[in-house]
């Protein structure tokens, strides 16, 4: 389906006409993608156009993969959620909602933008004539896109967002279930109940990293299945424990406690009709995303301010020395999670921001003082010197020393002038 169809373009209207803010087609296939804000709005002053694309695509397929709608920033740090398009089983696009504002242009917003909009004044103006959503209104309109989308694409979507996610499950649940017999035998009543993994859990639904607690869903779970010798009464009753520590996490990570208690009541109301241990699987995983998802209402969309408190500290430390997971410990998430929200909202990985900041102060450092190259490279936080000399020369096309001599600037092979 190169064109998009009367029905999925007749459901996209009516979910712009009903929710007021801007919903388009993107195609997906590769001889069709389009871009349908280029030139609407404050897209039209982005220079960004091709890592707009692939922030689209990339979300469309995040969207098909994880639950059917996926809510995520633009390299303009504008908002945007999306819902796949599926025909024949295949995915032909994705109806997107958007662009909106999750919070107030500020400085910092302004110091990002400033390099690849044509004119600042120009994109400011419109941005600030695009709607302001919440949190939570933003995950409502997500949620009713996918309805719309699924009520107008395949009626096969539903069935295998469904399978797969049960397919997916039970082949990890199995595949942990077998390493267990092969380090334990049949020993199952020796098996002590693995807190740590439990405790790790509470902590992922606390923080709202779904994708983790999933996975250490299915290891208990695996456990669980395990020593009970899949007991499904058993079963039950150790996992209406754990649903209360879970929904007690979710409410200390900043979940509403009233969806919280709403949703326990449904739930457990409907565990007294499960009667299989698949069926279990599924429901207590769909717990966890739901859990998870109140959490990254109120913390995910507002990770901005997360991501900008990393960078403040990226700025007064880049001469020490740590980690991914310290840096991420700072604004309180997980690495994997916090590296994913940094490239989206920065545009470039932890790394290479890190390595632009401290490339600029060994500029400084290196034209202001009379400090060794060796002193430059240990103060502005690298390895070693050879290393600096490599990365610094990449970013500039010049050796320190040369910079140096040059007083930042320097003769480039094709013989012309350039400043650094």
């Amino acid at each position: 389906m190169s064109e998009i169809s009367e029905e999925v373009q007749q459901g996209i209207n009516d979910y712009w006409l009903t929710s007021g803010i801007p919903c388009r087609y993107f195609s997906c296939l590769k001889e069709s993608i389009n871009h349908p804000w280029k030139g609407h709005a404050a897209c039209r002053y982005c220079t960004r156009i091709e890592a707009c694309l692939e922030t689209h695509l990339m979300a469309a397929y995040q969207a098909e993969r994880y639950g059917g709608r996926h809510i995520y920033l633009c390299p303009a740090s504008l908002l945007f959620w999306c819902s796949p398009v599926v025909f024949s089983g295949l995915m032909q696009g994705s109806a997107v909602g958007g662009p909106a504002v999750i919070c107030e242009p500020d400085s910092y917003f302004i110091e990002q933008v400033r390099g690849f909009v044509t004119d600042l004044d120009a994109f400011l103006q419109e941005v600030d004539l695009l709607p302001r959503v919440t949190p939570q209104r933003a995950r409502s309109l997500a949620n009713i896109l996918l309805a719309a989308m699924l009520s107008v694409s395949d009626e096969q979507l539903r069935r295998i967002y469904e399978s797969q996610a049960i397919h997916d499950q039970q082949s990890q649940i199995s595949a942990y279930i077998h390493g267990l017999k092969t380090m334990e035998g049949e020993k199952r009543s020796d098996m002590e109940y693995p807190m740590e993994t439990e405790r790790e859990l509470l902590r992922c639904t606390y923080q709202g990293d779904k994708r983790e607690a999933q996975r250490l869903l299915n290891e208990l779970l695996g456990v669980l299945l395990y020593t009970t010798g899949s007991n499904l009464e058993v079963v039950k009753s150790r996992i209406l424990e754990l649903v209360v520590l879970l929904s007690r996490s979710a409410v200390a990570g900043g979940a509403d406690v009233e969806q919280i208690f709403g949703i326990n009541y449904y739930y457990l109301e409907h565990i007294r009709s499960i009667g299989s241990l698949e069926q279990l699987a599924r429901w207590t995983d769909r717990i966890i995303e739901r859990y998870t998802d109140l959490v990254f209402d109120l913390k995910d969309l507002r990770h901005t301010q997360k991501i900008r408190k990393a960078v403040n500290y990226l700025k007064e430390h880049y001469g020490e020395r740590f980690s991914l997971k310290s840096l991420a410990g700072q604004v309180g998430l997980s690495p994997p999670y916090f590296s994913s929200l940094f490239k989206v909202e920065m545009g470039r990985t932890v790394t290479d921001y890190l390595k632009e900041i401290r490339i600029q102060a060994a500029k400084e450092m290196l034209i202001n003082s009379s400090m060794s190259i060796g002193a430059v490279s240990d103060s502005c936080g690298f390895e070693d010197q050879s290393y600096f000399s490599k990365v610094f020369k990449q970013h500039t096309g010049v050796l320190p020393s040369r910079y140096r001599e040059t007083g930042g600037r320097s003769v480039p092979p094709d013989g012309g002038v350039y400043f650094t």
